[in-house]
């Protein structure tokens, strides 16, 4: 009973080692693939606001009342790519209703002189 003791507390340690020796290994290997995650959520979102970013000089570029438009063909990112092509939208019919305004208010000018021209002339 004696002979046994030594022998199970020595199996026991090596037992003890072992396992620490695995959660030593799934350590290392969790913060490897937290490195790993990070390094390549930081990779795709800075692939995104770069995207971004050049859709925002893009933008800046346009002259008020121009008939341009952004190139949505130079993006990767589908979501870039319908935010373009949504933007194009919008500034086609703001550009529209600029015209459409301008026309208006020239119209709008045109009758109004006339019987401001007639009043005038009779008088």
């Amino acid at each position: 009973m004696f002979g046994t003791m030594p022998h199970m507390l020595q199996r026991r340690r090596l037992t003890i080692i072992r396992h620490k020796k695995v959660i030593d290994a799934l350590m290392a290997g969790t913060g490897v693939f937290a490195l790993l995650t990070i390094w390549l959520a930081f990779g795709l979102s800075g692939m995104l606001v770069r995207q971004v970013a050049g859709f925002t000089r893009q933008v800046n570029a346009l002259k008020p009342g121009g008939a341009a438009s952004t190139n949505p063909g130079k993006y990767d990112e589908a979501e870039v790519v319908e935010l373009v092509e949504a933007f194009n939208d919008y500034h086609h019919r703001i550009t529209d209703m600029m015209e459409h305004e301008k026309e208006f208010a020239g119209n709008v000018s045109h009758e109004l002189r006339t019987p401001l021209t007639a009043i005038k002339t009779s008088g």
